[in-house]
């Protein structure tokens, strides 16, 4: 009698492991008459609609799971260039730098001013291009759209914006409100330009 409940139950477990192993190697179940055998009951259950649901889901959570990851890839590197990627001398050397007066602007803000905080489509820039809060950045006509500029201590924004009141010295950054804009105020930091 001992033998053979030693025997079932490692039978039992040799089929979980087997299993385990299959489901683990082939990345899901790939064939539809799976079958475990529930040696301790005496009962063979077919599980295999079960363990497909499961396959399914983990399919579901494992794409979701690879956006997750590429969001936060992607958040981290336009964290890494904000703050210039470990250095600013590294990444601003060779290039044109001079004072400049800093201010912000909300035109995606549902409190932004036509005619004051955007021209047109809030969502458009004038260059054409779709405006991005915390990388783009409007600037006087002697700098092109296009151009990167790196401001001290805020990091890379790209020129795709004018504004009436914009002089040659001058760089508009986007935010998200009207309050963060009015909070940041006029400010002079040392601006790079990658012409």
């Amino acid at each position: 009698m001992i033998l053979m409940q030693t025997s079932q139950q490692s039978s039992h477990i040799r089929c979980e492991e087997e299993i385990k192993t299959e489901f683990s190697e082939n990345e899901g179940i790939t064939s539809p008459t799976r079958v475990l055998l529930d040696i301790q009951n005496g009962r063979v259950a077919v599980l295999s609609d079960k363990l497909n649901e499961f396959y399914e889901e983990i399919k579901k959570l494992r794409a979701e799971i690879k956006e997750l990851e590429e969001k936060i890839d992607e958040l981290e590197s336009r964290s890494m260039s904000k703050s210039g990627g470990g250095g600013v001398s590294g990444d601003v050397s060779g290039l044109e730098s001079r004072e400049m007066s800093i201010t912000a602007y909300a035109p995606l803000c549902d409190q932004a001013v036509a005619g004051w905080d955007y021209s047109g489509d809030p969502s458009v820039t004038a260059s054409g291009e779709q405006v991005r809060v915390g990388e783009t950045c409007a600037a006087g006509p002697s700098i092109p759209f296009g151009t990167k500029v790196y401001i001290e201590g805020l990091g890379w924004y790209e020129v795709n914006d004018r504004g009436g009141l914009i002089g040659d010295n001058c760089i508009d950054i986007t935010v998200s409100s009207k309050a963060e804009a009015q909070q940041f105020g006029r400010q002079n930091r040392m601006v790079y330009i990658k012409w």
